[in-house]
């Protein structure tokens, strides 16, 4: 008798999680595929956030807001200190550009109201209780592993294999003349190994930059294929196999 009323116990447990077999939801192409009509709506939605001093604020793609406090406590009442039509109110198009996207903003000052933005045309600070620009200066096109120094202004960035240096007037200084493929010059070494993970860094001024030259050209390729384009074509790789030559790195100033 005892048994049958366990195995009857059993067969009630069961029950929901047959009812909820039952009432599973099948997935539609709208649901799982990137162009779905749905599909956005069933992701994992991300925060993005940036430090002001010690205040941690949620930068979303049309607004900045506070999330906590300086005290690490999240902020009952949240407060938009500014939107994307805040700046571009500011801005000229047809000169300055316009910004399309506040999640990537910083703010490099933890006692200024200040955000440090970016258009298609300049790179610029945003006041935004005064709500004005309080400085910029012209983008250069075509650049990477762009380093930018908060006290100074200056900001260091590779092109075309050289480094270069635009101080906070414009004027842009270039470190290296014979940077190619063969020879890196401001660019992570090591292959990212030993904790580097960048190739420039700025004294605490701003006013003295050191930066990593790699001399590659006794290391053998490694073939890659850069896929991205229309017709895949050749992209090698350098890369020192286990028991060949590896590449030569030393380390100069600009001032």
């Amino acid at each position: 008798m005892k048994v049958t009323k366990y195995v009857v116990a059993a067969m009630c447990l069961l029950l929901p999680i047959t009812g909820m077999a039952q009432t599973k939801k099948s997935f539609t192409l709208d649901d799982l595929m990137w162009g779905g009509s749905n599909y956005w709506n069933l992701q994992p939605k991300n925060i993005f956030t940036a430090w002001w001093g010690d205040q941690l604020l949620e930068t979303d793609v049309e607004e900045v807001k506070t999330y906590f406090n300086a005290k690490g406590k999240q902020e009952k009442k949240r407060k938009v200190l500014f939107t994307d039509d805040d700046v571009n109110n500011v801005l000229e198009e047809a000169t300055q550009g316009k910004v399309r996207n506040l999640a990537y903003a910083k703010f490099p000052y933890a006692d200024q109201t200040v955000a440090l933005l970016s258009t298609n045309k300049i790179k610029f600070l945003y006041d935004w209780k005064e709500k004005k620009v309080v400085w910029s200066v012209p983008v250069s096109a075509g650049t990477s592993h762009n380093d930018f120094n908060t006290t100074s202004k200056s900001e260091a960035f590779v092109k075309d294999w050289n480094l270069f240096v635009k101080t906070a007037d414009g004027q842009v200084h270039q470190v290296s003349k014979d940077g190619n493929r063969e020879l890196v010059y401001g660019q992570s070494v090591h292959r990212d190994e030993f904790g580097i993970y960048k190739g420039t860094f700025w004294s605490p001024k701003g006013d003295l930059l050191a930066f990593y030259r790699m001399d590659q050209s006794m290391v053998t390729d490694f073939p890659l294929v850069d896929n991205f384009q229309r017709v895949a074509t050749l992209a090698p790789e350098k890369y020192p196999m286990a028991g060949m030559k590896m590449h030569k790195v030393t380390v100069g100033v600009y001032n």
